[in-house]
């Protein structure tokens, strides 16, 4: 691979994950706007949201992760939030 090639390679990851940030900047801003709904229809549950939706849902981390291996979605690239009114200090 030439050096042209490789720096057009380097770019073209940066800017995917450019772009991952901010989608998931987007999600948060969503999931924070609607906190309250979320409470009501997923307390005490996982969530995965991707582009202001709930993609999948799990009482545990693990289930949630399995969901979503099973339809194919990588984690990675996924927000995922606990959804819980109850203050945690980690």
């Amino acid at each position: 691979m030439s050096k042209k090639q490789n720096n057009m390679k380097v770019m073209e990851t940066e800017a995917q994950y450019a772009k991952l940030i901010l989608r998931g900047q987007d999600d948060i801003e969503w999931y924070n706007n609607n906190f309250n709904e979320l409470v009501r229809k997923f307390n005490e549950q996982f969530i995965a949201i991707e582009h202001h939706e709930v993609i999948e849902m799990g009482p545990n981390l693990d289930i949630l992760l399995k969901k979503l291996k099973e339809k194919g979605i990588n984690p990675v690239e996924t927000l995922i939030k606990f959804v819980s009114t109850a203050k945690v200090i980690l």
